[in-house]
């Protein structure tokens, strides 16, 4: 089971249902009462940076809202869950193969900064 989407054993990751909606209006919702809605959506955005599955939002909370508390650890939380089959060393690499990708994308400051963190973890 992937979080934030529906996924089986063997098949390939799925987009979470959140990439259905209209970005901006996500971004909207969340600006109106951030204190409360920027971490919950952080515990429902999509565990990747990636633009086609859904990274946008992932990115847009953590450029603007990762001084709140709960939303770094929510988007660390949906980076890690999900299953994988095989050796354990096998799933972590390919995490931070990832990460390192996503590191010389030249994102913002508050991205940057959660994808170091996650490095070192």
């Amino acid at each position: 089971m992937v979080k934030g989407g529906l996924g089986y054993f063997g098949e390939e990751e799925t987009k979470s249902p959140l990439v259905t909606f209209p970005a901006e209006k996500i971004f909207d919702w969340i600006a109106e009462d951030p204190e409360s809605r920027a971490a919950m959506m952080a515990h429902a955005a999509p565990g990747t940076l990636d633009d086609d599955k859904g990274g946008a939002l992932t990115r847009h909370l953590l450029d603007n809202y990762s001084m709140i508390e709960g939303v770094p650890s929510g988007i660390s939380a949906t980076f890690h869950s999900g299953g994988w089959t095989g050796p354990m060393s096998s799933y972590l690499r390919k995490k931070q193969r990832a990460l390192r990708v996503w590191l010389n994308r030249g994102y913002k400051p508050g991205v940057v900064a959660w994808i170091e963190y996650e490095m070192v973890v």
